[in-house]
């Protein structure tokens, strides 16, 4: 009987779909917002809100990581990142050329 005993672990599932939803939230916000305003949004909310940090550290770090990822893929490595579907709609509606 011992031998077809399931071995139990220790998986918390509402972390997981706490993280999942996390994720989705991220992928489907990048699409719609733009590389910039998620990466400061996503990094502030999950900060304090997962992280438990303060309102001001989380946006301290937002800000920090959000120039400092800039920076790179604009910057050093010449990449053109996503404006984000709703301003891009938005600019052609008004007639303003998309960046």
């Amino acid at each position: 009987a011992e031998m077809f005993e399931q071995e139990t672990t220790d998986v918390n599932v509402d972390a997981m779909k706490r993280s999942l939803g996390w994720l989705i939230g991220a992928l489907v916000g990048f699409y719609l917002f733009g590389f910039v305003l998620m990466t400061l949004v996503f990094v502030y909310a999950y900060l304090y809100i997962e992280g438990d940090h303060s309102r001001r550290r989380s946006g301290t770090i937002a800000v920090l990581t959000t120039a400092i990822m800039y920076g790179l893929f604009v910057a050093v490595f010449g990449v053109r990142l996503n404006g984000g579907a709703v301003f891009v709609f938005f600019f052609d509606l008004l007639g303003i050329p998309v960046f």
